[in-house]
């Protein structure tokens, strides 16, 4: 069983809920808080009004929310007619978590945001500290992650500055729920497990309890299950100790999630029917929501369909009905993914697009990390949708979708940046299904491009499906079964890497000719598809492990390196692709020489402390300068801070120094220049991606330049950033690149340049006048033009 989205409950604790020792008044709001409030009432008022906010409450603790709902409404009426703003602020609060019970999160946001402007207004920091939290809660269950991220910081924050340990402590595991449903599993553990050692300090057993649960779910995310069982048990055992029935029917769920992928099934049904029970009981239409879609996936894995789909379907419509936006995502995809099981192929399509479309939706408003890290969590219902329509036929429609599913905030980035340049700044697109690309759009690429596309989508350890896009508009589908390797692809392209001698740590698995063997994989079924002409030009979109490909070392069986065939760049995607296209046409200099900017050479800048001088670097910048009518910025001139501006104005920008990758935070990857004043000397993604260059080649002539993190969007790095930044091409390395060689090879491709202004043409030729001083791979394979060729 592959690719099930099991749901997890992420209790957040909104502090209307939790009662202290006032029983009548929720945490946060102590007793003489609330009669302060209502103490402005008018006589004829006031014991009605406080009448009605104390029996609010309670029916709201007992799940009586209807009737709460009622109460609260009344004295809202009341202490609006006297007035009394303290507790018309109160009362909205209320009414706020009352409608999030509900699932009405539309008019619970509404409430939340006036009760936080008037206690804003009246200079109330602690009522502030409370809204702000119980607004992110509900910014989180409406599915809007990043007003929840913002604003709980924000309550994390205020209630640090004000002391109140318990309260930030609430806020803190709060915020790692949204964190944990962005995919920021990292951040989501700091938080939990500093939350946890507060209320443990404190004794507050069923906050413990709750968070116990939540740091269960980012374990389970991480794929960490015996620790994520572990967890659950004990926030299960309190929950029971404490009679808490919403808390135990939480943990039962996530703990038969956590039985189910750890592979033990029968515990699995047991748990969860259990958790059902007390869900259905106590009214959790969110509870309920999540565990039918976990039994529905059980019984699939069990091949009982007809259970199965009827659990997936009751599921998705109390989802839809509740607006339970994410729940109805992955309700939507697992219900697709057993129809396929079953056989029933087009109602599986049907409900895979829906879940693709109600995916889509909670990214809106998100900013480019946690979009990034979102996609990561969704990519499995693009994959599944291609194995459907690949199974149909329709390998067409599975471009599309394959498409769809890659480099997606990428895209919106660059859409924006590319109408900003266009003057457009006020109609940028952030609807996503417009800018979802079609097969007659992906031809046309071809034909501007004038080059073969080859898309792949490696479909689990399954399949490889590969496209073929010719200039001609003609596209090819084929697929390549996986199953009879004995190893994975990404091992065995960390294989081949270490065959070609690479500075990466061993692998578990050797396999005898790796670079022959993904030639094998990746070429030969294609083969009789690519041009014949080595000068006509193959942009190859790869996707996960295939980014670090050596594309142009990959070896046939005859021993020829596929660079000696093909003239070879890549791109993340092929709207990716067509955008650079964009870019290139909108550079300052195109058409008009004049307008160009000079190029920025740069070579062995004065090193930060501790690091190595590169005397080599220097060589080669200062026979590079001449091809480009400059002069070489070396050592101590070459400070960060000069050559970011230098940058600016560029047309062309070389950069021959250290450089260095970030797996986990690829924003974090850099290149290294000159220190000087509050310039550290490390030039990272980070602060590229905020640049707004005009240059139309970047090349980043240092080691590991083409890494970083590798998501469904692409590597995030340098590459990435430059691009962004407004770059077509960048020419970037893949491994740690030895100093002669990268010299003369870096001297070749400029030679090349002043013949052609075709790029992939003239790093090809570069690398085979390299290759004849040197046969290594090591020595001439590590350097891949992205993005646009002319």
């Amino acid at each position: 069983m592959i690719s099930l989205n099991f749901r997890i409950v992420s209790l957040m604790t909104a502090s209307m809920l939790l009662s202290v020792s006032a029983p009548l008044f929720p945490t946060g709001y102590p007793r003489f808080f609330i009669n302060s409030a209502t103490a402005q009432t008018t006589p004829d008022h006031s014991t009605e009004a406080k009448r009605l906010l104390e029996q609010g409450i309670q029916q709201h603790k007992n799940n009586q929310h209807e009737a709460a709902l009622q109460s609260f409404q009344e004295a809202l009426k009341i202490f609006q007619q006297s007035q009394n703003r303290k507790s018309t602020a109160l009362t909205l609060a209320l009414l706020g978590d009352v409608y999030s019970s509900l699932e009405q999160p539309a008019q619970a946001l509404q409430s939340l945001k006036q009760s936080l402007e008037i206690y804003r207004q009246l200079g109330d920091r602690q009522g502030e500290a409370i809204a702000l939290n119980d607004l992110g809660n509900a910014y989180n269950t409406a599915g809007q992650y990043q007003p929840a991220i913002n604003t709980l910081k924000q309550a994390f924050e205020l209630r640090g500055k004000l002391g109140d340990l318990d309260g930030q402590a609430t806020s803190g595991g709060n915020l790692a729920s949204a964190f944990n449903n962005v995919g920021q599993y990292n951040l989501a553990l700091e938080y939990l497990t500093k939350a946890v050692a507060i209320q443990q300090k404190l004794g507050n057993r069923r906050k413990e309890a709750i968070f116990l649960n939540n740091l269960g779910n980012t374990h389970l995310n991480l794929k960490q299950y015996a620790k994520a069982i572990n967890l659950y048990q004990k926030s299960f055992k309190i929950s029971q100790q404490l009679d808490d029935r919403l808390s135990q029917s939480n943990a039962l769920n996530n703990l038969g999630n956590a039985y189910f992928k750890n592979k033990q099934n029968a515990q699995a049904i047991q748990v969860l029917q259990q958790a059902l029970v007390i869900q259905r009981q106590i009214g959790n239409w969110q509870g309920q929501a999540a565990t039918l879609g976990n039994l529905g996936n059980a019984y699939d894995a069990l091949q009982q369909y007809p259970q199965a789909i009827k659990l997936l379907q009751e599921s998705v419509k109390i989802a839809h009905e509740r607006s339970l936006t994410k729940h109805e995502a992955v309700s939507l995809q697992d219900l697709g993914l057993t129809l396929f099981h079953a056989g029933k192929l087009s109602e599986a399509e049907k409900s895979l697009f829906k879940a693709i479309e109600v995916s889509e939706s909670l990214r809106t408003g998100l900013n480019d990390a946690n979009k990034v890290s979102i996609i990561d969590t969704q990519k499995n219902v693009y994959l599944n949708l291609q194995r459907v329509l690949a199974a149909e036929n329709k390998t067409d429609q599975a471009l599309e979708v394959s498409e769809r599913g890659r480099a997606r905030a990428f895209v919106e980035l660059l859409e924006k940046r590319v109408s900003e340049s266009e003057g457009a700044t006020n109609q940028t697109n952030t609807n996503l299904e417009a800018i979802n690309i079609s097969l007659s759009q992906i031809q046309q690429i071809a034909k501007a491009e004038n080059a073969t596309l080859v898309e792949y989508s490696i479909i689990y350890r399954q399949k490889l499906f590969i496209w073929v896009i010719q200039p001609s508009g003609k596209v090819t589908f084929r697929s390549v079964d996986l199953k009879s390797l004995k190893i994975s692809l990404a091992d065995l392209v960390n294989n081949s890497r270490q065959e070609i001698d690479v500075d990466i740590p061993d692998g578990k698995v050797k396999v005898a000719k790796p670079l022959q063997k993904l030639h094998q994989l990746l070429i030969q079924p294609i083969a009789d598809l690519l041009p014949k002409d080595s000068n006509q030009r193959i942009i190859f979109i790869p996707q996960d492990s295939l980014f670090l490909v050596p594309f142009p070392a990959l070896q046939a069986k005859n021993g020829k390196f596929l660079i000696e065939s093909h003239t070879i760049s890549t791109a993340p995607s092929i709207q990716v692709l067509a955008l650079t296209q964009k870019q290139r046409q909108l550079l300052p200099c195109r058409g008009n020489e004049q307008t160009c900017g000079q190029a920025l050479v740069v070579g062995n800048p004065k090193m930060p402390k501790g690091t190595p001088q590169l005397p080599g670097a220097e060589i080669e910048a200062k026979a590079i300068a001449p091809l480009l009518n400059t002069q070489a910025i070396v050592g101590a001139q070459a400070t960060e801070g000069a050559i970011v501006q230098k940058m600016l104005q560029a047309r062309f920008i070389h950069l021959a120094t250290h450089g260095g990758f970030n797996s986990e935070n690829g924003l974090s990857s850099l290149v290294v220049l000159t220190p000087s004043g509050k310039d550290d000397g490390y030039l990272t993604a980070r602060e590229i991606l905020k640049l707004k260059l005009n240059a139309e080649l970047v090349v980043l002539s240092a080691c590991n330049t083409g890494r970083g993190k590798i998501t469904g969007d692409g590597v995030i790095g340098l590459s990435r950033s430059l691009i962004s930044a407004g770059v077509p091409s960048t020419v970037v390395s893949l491994w740690s690149v030895p100093d002669a060689p990268t010299a003369f090879l870096m001297y070749q491709f400029y030679q090349n340049l002043q013949k052609t202004p075709d790029k992939a043409q003239a790093l090809r030729q570069a690398m085979l006048a390299t290759m004849k001083k040197s046969s290594l791979p090591r020595n001439w394979a590590a350097f891949t033009l992205i993005g646009e060729t002319q």
